[in-house]
């Protein structure tokens, strides 16, 4: 087997050209909350200006979440709201 299938979570960008990702084997995930008896959880917030015609600030995006893994799938809810200048 080749380091990376031996992983159970990497970066491929560590090994080749790409954007930076985190990758993760689904199996191991699951196997190892199980047996501790856990769950995994996250939350997203992010923000992102966004300029008018005029290349003046025209707002911002908020963006935020919360997500739970169950049976190998997120599930969860975001929200995204735009936020104009005074």
């Amino acid at each position: 087997l080749d380091p990376i299938s031996k992983k159970a979570a990497f970066d491929p960008s560590t090994y080749e050209q790409g954007p930076d990702a985190l990758l993760l084997r689904l199996d191991l995930l699951e196997r190892y909350l199980s047996e501790h008896d856990l769950e995994l959880c996250w939350a997203v917030t992010g923000e992102k200006q966004s300029m008018g015609t005029s290349g003046q600030p025209y707002g911002w995006l908020q963006i935020q979440g919360a997500y739970v893994l169950r049976d190998g799938k997120p599930v969860g809810k975001s929200t995204c709201f735009h936020n104009r200048p005074n």
